[in-house]
């Protein structure tokens, strides 16, 4: 499989309609940092999606091609512009029936995106749950944009990063360790990682944060093999400390009810 991608339109585009949405004037030539066009993908406010490219898959399998062809938030009209090569037997020398052709069967594969789309084809195709071949896909094509746009290819990943969270009924585990903890306090800073001691303020939170998270789930476990729900104890535990409290401890205008255990 061959990836290539074209750049359609560029920065100076979404900087112009930026400082229009400002009622600003752009400044002739200016430089257009990572520092200013980090923040303004992160935010994804609407001039990100002036920004465009052209995405061709040569030789990918016909069923990935159809993964790929079901996103349409933040693609313009995808119906206008999602190309794949046809299999009609009048138009190709393929001497295979279509009615013979398999579901791998290669095609080509074009479609114009703005950067929100690629941010949003990136928070499903990138994660665990999507089919391996659709990732190495949708990877392939941002190895490629990387060298184009690094800004843009930096904040394109999956949905557990994106959200903060995993939504999937079935995780696949990955949002529980502390790897994922560390990519997350990253992209959320930008994907800037403000050099050694920001590194170890990081690594401090991350591990916490993980401890936390196995901490629950080892009592969450533990309780459900002794078939007990774990928010009885804690229950239980305020029920009897309500009825040990005497009377001069309660507070005034209170009666001292006794709560029998949950």
């Amino acid at each position: 499989m061959k990836v290539s991608i074209e750049r359609i339109t560029n920065w100076n585009q979404v900087y112009k309609e930026a400082l229009a949405t400002e009622n600003k004037i752009p400044k002739p030539n200016a430089v257009i940092s990572d520092s200013w066009k980090i923040p303004i993908l992160l935010a994804e406010h609407s001039p990100i999606r002036t920004l465009e490219y052209r995405i061709e898959w040569i030789g990918i399998k016909y069923w990935v091609a159809m993964e790929l062809r079901t996103h349409q938030i933040g693609v313009w009209h995808p119906e206008d512009l999602v190309f794949i090569s046809t299999q009609r037997d009048d138009r190709t020398a393929d001497t295979i029936p279509r009615d013979k052709k398999t579901q791998d069967a290669l095609v080509k594969m074009v479609t114009r995106l703005n950067a929100q789309s690629i941010i949003n084809i990136s928070r499903k195709r990138l994660c665990s749950k999507a089919t391996i071949e659709a990732q190495e896909a949708w990877r392939e094509a941002l190895k490629i944009l990387k060298e184009l746009d690094p800004a843009l290819a930096e904040v394109c990943v999956q949905e557990c990063l994106y959200r903060g969270f995993c939504p999937e009924r079935k995780t696949c585990g990955y949002s529980n360790g502390l790897v994922y903890i560390n990519r997350l306090l990253k992209y959320r800073h930008g994907g800037k990682d403000g050099g050694q001691e920001n590194d170890v303020a990081q690594d401090q939170c991350a591990q916490q944060e993980v401890r936390s998270i196995q901490s629950r789930k080892q009592k969450g476990k533990k309780c459900r093999k002794k078939g007990k729900d774990p928010s009885a104890k804690t229950q239980q535990a305020t029920n009897q400390n309500r009825t040990q409290a005497g009377p001069n401890q309660a507070s005034s205008g209170s009666a001292k009810v006794d709560i029998p255990p949950a």
